[in-house]
């Protein structure tokens, strides 16, 4: 296809072209089928009759539904227009989510370190050769829910 054909397109053809005559009929019996199957025929006629009947009714009602149309696009330019201009550029966004990835990095550190400190304190307390006190049982039980809550964390990142 050539530049020229790709901008401009083809030429419309004569609707009593023979080169396309057959092409044409074939569209157009297309067109009456679909219609008569989604009855937009009879919708159009009966349209056409109350417009015929009643023609100030019916010019009223296409000029009141083009004239709330042209209100609904001018509220929505006023709207866009009255709107507060940004208040960060994208590159001051970008920085802002780098930033914040970056702070979460740090907190995975801290929440690794907090995990190695729990560990340290449970061994230490079970580790005894005592018998462990209630109180000793109660922060050990308290120390292992924190390692199962920070187990939960990791796994929902």
């Amino acid at each position: 296809m050539g530049w020229k054909k790709m901008f401009i397109g083809e030429e419309m053809p004569d609707k009593d072209d023979p080169k396309y005559k057959e092409r044409r009929e074939k569209e157009v019996e297309a067109g009456k089928k679909a219609a008569r199957i989604l009855r937009v025929d009879k919708m159009a006629a009966g349209i056409q009759k109350w417009a015929l009947k009643y023609p100030r009714l019916f010019l009223c009602t296409v000029f009141g539904i083009v004239t709330m149309c042209l209100g609904y696009n001018i509220t929505c330019m006023v709207k866009t227009y009255k709107q507060q201009p940004a208040k960060e550029t994208a590159v001051q966004r970008q920085d802002a989510a780098l930033n914040r990835i970056r702070r979460a990095k740090e907190d995975t550190g801290m929440v690794e370190q907090y995990e190695k400190t729990l560990k340290e304190k449970i061994k230490s307390l079970a580790g005894k050769g005592d018998k462990m006190t209630a109180e000793d049982s109660i922060k050990v039980r308290f120390m292992i829910e924190e390692l199962i809550k920070l187990e939960q964390l990791k796994n929902e990142k």
